[in-house]
């Protein structure tokens, strides 16, 4: 039990982004898409379906809270909410700036990305674990350099 986050790549459509609909949804208030689409779904029955392998996981972390508290504020539009947000390249830019800038500036961490308390978040230290999840964002997001912005969304998607 704890905080998890991950970032997920997300064909697009015909400029429609599957992260966005449930598929139930889906059927009933576009029926035309539900059709495009229909080769994701499975169908479990009484039009119960779910998304086959639609996204695939392009960065995962666990208990980091300050990169978290980052996306909440900057990308969530302050909603911490479990959903799923759309996360643009200037912003993983952004993130990744920031990221470099603590390594450089270790003593300045908790100005430039702060920890965040919450239900089951980790540690709110600035310590060991703090700059590994810092080195773990950055090379996560060096990875996203070549990411195709026109095909695929990326998302950010936490739990806990």
């Amino acid at each position: 039990m704890g905080l998890d986050m991950y970032l997920f790549k997300t064909k697009r459509l015909e400029d429609f982004d599957l992260y966005k609909w449930w598929p139930g949804d889906l059927k009933e208030e576009n029926p035309e898409m539900f059709e495009k689409t229909k080769q994701y779904l499975i169908d479990r029955g009484d039009s119960n379906y779910s998304w086959q392998d639609y996204h695939e996981e392009a960065g995962y972390w666990r208990k980091a809270n300050a990169i978290h508290a980052w996306f909440v504020k900057n990308v969530q539009n302050g909603v911490d909410d479990c959903g799923n947000y759309e996360v643009t390249e200037d912003k993983v830019k952004e993130l990744l700036s920031l990221c470099e800038d603590v390594m450089k500036n270790q003593k300045k961490a908790h100005k430039i990305l702060p920890t965040q308390s919450g239900f089951f978040f980790g540690s709110y230290d600035y310590d060991e674990w703090y700059f590994n999840d810092i080195k773990s964002t950055i090379k996560i997001l060096k990875k996203l350099k070549k990411f195709d912005y026109k095909n695929y969304v990326l998302s950010y998607h936490s739990s806990w």
